[in-house]
């Protein structure tokens, strides 16, 4: 156990452990002292798939896991065979103009088997505290290059959050909920949480309601937390079974306002290595140190993908910008070694944050100007450009920046850009309102910068403009880092609104899609699809697809088929998106509508006299036994199993003979089970996979010349 005093208030100054998880795969990205060697690293961390993957990140639409180190650690040693390069938006809303904070501190003096739940001291304070310095710094400033196209033009999140209200509630906790199964009495499940969460506005009605205001439940040391026995929090334990998250978020509706939260257990109290942090020295106080780091995670994740239908993400595995930064803490240089930030005076170490831009971890850098006033924290302009919106007011010059097309400015702000294929761009600010300079240029360092292009006033905008216009030849894959200032003819740079057009060479994203067909089962729907008429300007990576209900999962450029859980009684219907180097294209027409309804087929009782005549007619084709073709049927079935990544079916045991002519098998549940998973990636019931079965040892002999 970690927990070592529930009054430490600042640690021996020793070299940080193991500090950095994804950094290790990550080209680009803020090194940490310690990193695990790939080799040990390989041999303790088996790749999981994709779907693994997307289990521990995402278990269910909207609820988004962070994961503890050894499942971090797997995660960052399988991504590179899943990836499919930086986050990527999905057309839902960010929580664009704040995330302010409301902390419920769910704190009783005991947890439910009566055991003392004692809090380190000083802890809810801390929490507070970092709520109050967020707002405002370099790390939250990462967020704001993302988007949402909700309203029609791309809406960048501001770097603005605030604390609102304290909730300390010492109330008891209730008996273990039903999603607690197998893990112990000192247990919350989500709907437990969530009850808490509307106790709490319903007791305080000014509480804000909305896309703005985040709800976070702290809870006492010694409690475990589940949604699902798989997907779990285990406290007190060295046991990693089942232990999936450290925290997680996810959003509700209470009523007809969805509210987004986050669920936050005490991870202090757990075993190094199995849970939640990865340093051994904290520059405040090491229990609410631990839990701060995941407060962040959990917070720039809200504020980048808080709800369904979702907003950023990786392709590969639902993963968001925390999870491939998670205990990546950069260069811990402040406070003697022991942090990475410093906001208002106040020290902090926390996990970095993952920037398109940098395609990799960044701790951001501090401003006081617009967003994008740093070279750091350029804005990502994504293929294949169109029009970008944005000002210069309060923007500053750096040390080292040149001037752009030969004037000294000094109001600049930066923008990244990577065309989808190599061609002609151009850039200009023809309808931004003041006298503008830009210029373009590649390399990493402010200082350190090649120019391709530059302009101060271009006919091409209007006769006698003062705007600013180029052209240049971009090659598929550079980034281009294009910098707009006010001109300076005196008395210091010009300012106001800017208007960035970047026409890029042809890098469009892909058509749309087209859904053939839809079936629905037990709590799935299987979604057929044809790939869209043309593919934009770069090769389609993989696709989206989305439920009504909320469902999503992404699948690989190959895949023509996609299986979604979702609730049973609900007509649920599905769209389908296509996405390139250009950005995701439109969605699909929507499926006609299907509801998943509750009940399968047994293949054992669905077995019957046709099929089994059947079956042993293809026996005595191949001069074999009955049980001969039965091994046959299932080895064929474990075989696409084992290509669709579902579970192999179990070695069968030698058939029960009834009779000459008849014959059954002892199949089991986990024959079963297997075999309708692997049928549903072709739209087929499981009476259906029975059929095939059979009917496919026929074709097989048939094929052998039999």
């Amino acid at each position: 156990m970690l927990k070592t005093s529930g009054n430490v208030r600042r640690a021996v100054r020793v070299g940080v452990a193991v500090a950095s998880v994804a950094a290790l795969l990550v080209a680009g990205s803020s090194g940490s002292a310690g990193a695990v060697s790939d080799r040990a690293r390989a041999s303790a961390a088996p790749p999981l798939t994709a779907k693994e993957i997307q289990h521990y990140l995402q278990p269910r639409p909207g609820l988004h896991g962070s994961p503890p180190v050894a499942i971090a650690r797997q995660i960052a040693a399988s991504r590179g065979a899943h990836a499919l390069g930086n986050m990527t938006y999905h057309g839902g809303a960010v929580m664009r103009t704040a995330n302010n904070s409301v902390p419920i501190f769910w704190l009783p003096t005991t947890v439910q088997d009566g055991s003392s739940a004692t809090v380190e001291s000083g802890y809810a304070a801390l929490i507070q505290r970092y709520f109050q310095d967020v707002g405002g710094s370099g790390l939250y400033q990462v967020n704001t290059q993302y988007y949402q196209t909700i309203n029609g033009p791309q809406e960048f999140i501001m770097n603005s959050s605030g604390f609102l209200q304290a909730i300390v509630d010492t109330s008891p906790y209730p008996a273990a909920g039903p999603g607690c199964a197998g893990v112990g009495v000192d247990c919350l499940d989500d709907a437990q949480l969530t009850a808490k969460i509307s106790a709490v506005l319903a007791a305080h009605p000014s509480l804000p309601q909305d896309l703005s205001t985040e709800y976070f439940v702290f809870t006492a040391p010694h409690e475990s937390s589940c949604d699902g026995p798989t997907f779990c929090f285990k406290s007190d334990t060295a046991d990693a079974t089942n232990f999936a998250f450290c925290a997680y978020h996810s959003s509700f509706f209470n009523g007809a306002n969805r509210i987004v939260y986050a669920n936050m257990p005490y991870d202090a109290v757990v075993t190094p290595g199995v849970g939640c942090t990865t340093l051994s020295s904290f520059p405040n106080a090491q229990d609410g140190d631990i839990e701060l780091s995941t407060t962040s995670h959990e917070q720039m994740e809200s504020t980048t993908d808080p709800s369904s239908p979702a907003a950023w993400y990786f392709l590969d595995n639902g993963g968001e910008i925390g999870d491939l930064c998670a205990y990546n803490y950069g260069a811990l240089n402040l406070d003697g070694g022991l942090a990475n930030e410093q906001w208002n005076g106040h020290f902090y170490a926390l996990q970095q944050e993952w920037s398109n831009a940098d395609s990799g971890c960044s701790q951001g850098t501090g401003t006081s100007g617009p967003p994008n006033d740093s070279f750091a924290n350029r804005q990502v302009i994504l293929p294949p450009g169109g029009t970008t919106n944005g000002s210069n007011v309060g923007a500053t010059k750096e040390g080292g920046e040149p001037n752009h097309a030969g004037n000294s400015g000094g109001a600049s702000v930066w923008y990244v850009w990577v065309p989808g294929v190599s061609g002609t761009v151009t850039v200009d600010t023809c309808t931004s309102s003041f006298d503008t300079t830009l210029g373009v240029y590649t390399g990493t360092a402010v200082s350190a910068l090649t120019t391709v292009a530059s302009n101060d006033d271009s006919n091409n905008c209007a006769a006698a403009s003062q705007q600013s216009s180029l052209t240049f030849f971009a090659n598929y894959g550079s980034q281009y880092r294009i910098a707009v200032d006010g001109f300076d003819s005196g008395s210091g740079a010009a300012t106001g609104s800017i208007v960035l057009h970047t026409t890029g060479p042809g890098g469009a994203a892909p058509g749309k899609p087209t859904i053939d067909g839809v079936t629905s089962g037990d709590g799935w729907i299987n979604v057929a699809f044809s790939p869209p008429s043309s593919s934009g300007g770069s090769p389609i990576g993989g696709y989206s697809v989305v439920t009504s209900t909320g469902s999503f999962v992404t699948v690989p450029a190959g895949d023509r088929r996609a299986v979604l859980a979702t609730a049973n009684g609900v007509s649920t219907t599905a769209t389908v998106q296509a996405v390139n180097l250009g950005g995701p294209g439109p969605s699909s027409t929507a499926s006609a509508a299907t509801t998943p309804t509750a009940g399968s087929v047994n293949i054992t009782t669905a077995y019957n006299a046709s099929d089994n005549t059947r079956l042993l007619k293809n026996a005595t084709y191949f001069a074999s036994t009955s049980q001969d073709a039965q091994r046959i049927s299932v080895g064929v079935i474990a075989f696409i199993a084992g290509l669709v990544g579902s579970p192999v079916l179990t070695p069968i045991a030698p058939p029960v003979t009834a009779g000459p002519n008849s014959y059954t098998t002892p199949w089991s549940t986990v024959d079963q089970g297997a075999l309708v998973t692997v049928m549903r990636q072709y739209g087929v019931t499981p009476s259906e996979a029975q059929y095939f079965c059979v009917q496919l040892v026929g074709f097989l002999l048939a094929f052998g010349g039999h």
